[in-house]
């Protein structure tokens, strides 16, 4: 799993509990698979905006919602993406 991806799993264990997360990966749907509601994505997407100094488009929300997506999504979106990613 890429470093990002372990990072947003990580994100995801800590705030919903790794019970229901133990075979979280990339392929993961946030909504689908976990279970979250609006709120619950709404409320993690903020927390992935602060963590990783990003927006993520209203607009986009509900189509970046497999883990191995967002953190692509993410990824070109964080300060000096270029740098750190190819």
């Amino acid at each position: 799993m890429c470093d990002l991806c372990g990072k947003i799993t990580r994100l995801l264990k800590d705030k919903y509990g790794a019970d229901q997360l133990a075979e979280v990966n990339a392929e993961t749907c946030v909504l689908v698979d976990l279970g979250l509601s609006d709120l619950q994505l709404v409320e993690f997407v903020m927390e992935l905006e602060a963590q990783f100094d990003v927006d993520i488009d209203d607009n986009d929300l509900y189509c970046v919602t497999r883990i191995g997506v967002l953190a692509d999504y993410i990824g070109r979106r964080m300060p000096l993406a270029g740098a750190s990613h190819s």
